[in-house]
């Protein structure tokens, strides 16, 4: 946050104050709820200044446990993830007229398994941190959903022999059916 005091006299009229404030907050919004292993989450950063002048903010953020950089920009400038984490400043504009100042970062990542500190978990959890009193701007919770896979046959408990014979009567059955098929055409 800054402040510009400037204080004015003409004549004989009492001072005015003109105050010129940059006042930013913050919010992270994930582009899912839920997600699986292989899915992107992109983690939107919004900065907003309701404040009569722009200013700069650093803004931190990890990529998750259980997740890999993809990419992370600012308008059409890319971050890197080194630079993300180590604290990017970022110009917020003032507010306009009518609607205020704001810019947004973009990180991409990609979920690669659900842990927290090693453990596993069903939730990507991000969190981003702005100024220098790093400001915690956590988002919602991501749910990683499993997904499994059963196999079963209906020759389960037969003889080899018996599968076997079974296998082979549906294959010949497929192959007369479609001796006909073209036969007919």
């Amino acid at each position: 946050e800054g402040e510009i005091k400037n204080i004015a006299s003409i004549g004989t009229q009492t001072p005015e104050n003109i105050v010129d404030t940059v006042n930013v907050t913050a919010e992270k919004i994930a582009s899912a709820k839920e997600v699986k292993v292989g899915d992107t989450i992109t983690y939107t950063i919004k900065l907003t200044n309701s404040g009569s002048k722009a200013g700069n903010i650093i803004v931190k953020d990890n990529t998750p446990d259980g997740t890999e950089f993809i990419s992370a920009t600012l308008e059409n400038e890319r971050i890197s993830e080194e630079e993300l984490s180590a604290g990017y400043t970022v110009n917020v504009p003032a507010k306009a007229e009518a609607e205020n100042g704001t810019v947004e970062i973009l990180l991409t990542v990609k979920v690669v398994e659900a842990k927290k500190n090693g453990t596993p978990t069903d939730t990507v959890k991000n969190t981003a941190y702005i100024g220098e009193d790093e400001k915690e701007v956590p988002s919602e919770d991501v749910k990683v959903v499993n997904i499994t896979a059963t196999k079963s046959s209906d020759y389960e408990g037969k003889s080899e022999g018996k599968a076997l014979y079974e296998l082979s009567e549906i294959t010949y059955k497929l192959l007369s059916w479609l001796s006909n098929v073209f036969r007919t055409k």
